[in-house]
């Protein structure tokens, strides 16, 4: 293998991994704005703190400490 080759090579294996950490970056974003607007959203129709942290358990998988967290900073 050449040396530009290697280069070449080492820069395709770089930008998969950029795509990679963009495509990650941005599912883990999507989460988090899918989860504020279900906060807001129990707001607007006068649900329960308690009940939007049961919802966000349910349909996000998180933890009762992190849903309580999460609901009580988008409240």
């Amino acid at each position: 293998m050449t040396f530009q080759m290697r280069i070449d090579e080492e820069r395709d294996e770089a930008r998969e991994e950029g795509r990679k950490e963009g495509r990650e970056e941005g599912l883990k974003e999507e989460r988090h704005s899918g989860i504020r607007a279900l906060i807001a959203t129990m707001k607007e129709l006068s649900v329960s703190q308690t009940q939007a942290v049961e919802q966000v358990m349910k349909r996000y998988s998180l933890s009762h400490e992190d849903a309580v967290a999460v609901v009580q900073t988008n409240w």
